[in-house]
């Protein structure tokens, strides 16, 4: 299972997006099948994640923001692969809050980019609360760089993703091997918005269409709805 952080479905061009150029994904859509009304249950990382891990929606398992525990005695479905005889092996980002890093897997390949303890645990008490903002502040910084953390720990992922593929590859030969599951999960395209000079060449002189995600009436929001609205700084830049 590979697995990609904060890409929306639609900007791919194989999917009919104008303008991204997508070469690898656009060749997986062709051979396979996309799910093209599927949603998220969630829209941020560790939420989206405990559902996707778990079976459950956000309200049934507590996980309303990227500070939110995710508690080792919630089952998961890799659990449920391990009873049915599965090597489970995770590489690159999960996000789990907490102690337990596994939730499940027998094997973990790397470690995590994201914090793991409760750094980012808001005080709810507060209602909607205000932050420094995850989307407009970073769009500050250049955009043209040739090395950044998150593409050295995607590197590390594909790495150790590959060399692990390649041991099962032989084990495979015996006849008492396993089936295994693993989860390549890379951090990209999360922000920072942050490419190689060859990469950001490629979109030279091609027109790009502004996104369109227009601010809701905040009055009116749910008071999670309200906080994501803070959080990606929409109530100040619609």
């Amino acid at each position: 299972m590979i697995m990609v952080d904060q890409m929306a479905h639609n900007v791919i061009g194989h999917l009919g997006h104008p303008a991204v150029l997508t070469p690898h994904l656009d060749r997986l859509a062709a051979r396979g099948v996309a799910f093209t009304s599927t949603y998220c249950n969630s829209p941020i990382c560790v939420s989206s994640r405990t559902a996707f891990m778990t079976g459950t929606l956000v309200r049934d398992n507590g996980a309303y923001d990227n500070g939110s525990e995710f508690p080792a005695s919630m089952p998961t479905f890799v659990h449920q692969l391990n009873q049915a005889g599965y090597q489970t092996i995770l590489s690159g980002k999960m996000h789990f809050v907490g102690p337990d890093q596994l939730h499940g897997f027998q094997e973990r390949l790397t470690s995590d980019i994201s914090p793991t303890g409760l750094d980012l645990t808001p005080d709810w008490t507060r209602g909607p609360h205000a932050n420094e903002g995850t989307s407009v502040n970073r769009l500050r910084y250049p955009p043209v760089r040739p090395w950044s953390l998150q593409m050295s720990y995607d590197d590390e992922v594909l790495h150790s993703t590959l060399v692990r593929l390649r041991q099962l590859g032989a084990d495979a030969e015996d006849e008492n091997a396993q089936p295994f599951f693993l989860c390549a999960s890379f951090s990209h395209p999360h922000d920072p918005f942050l490419v190689p000079q060859a990469y950001w060449n490629l979109y030279e002189d091609r027109p790009i269409p502004p996104p369109e995600a227009p601010a809701a009436d905040f009055a009116s929001l749910h008071p999670y709805s309200q906080w994501i609205q803070i959080h990606h700084e929409v109530d100040r830049f619609p």
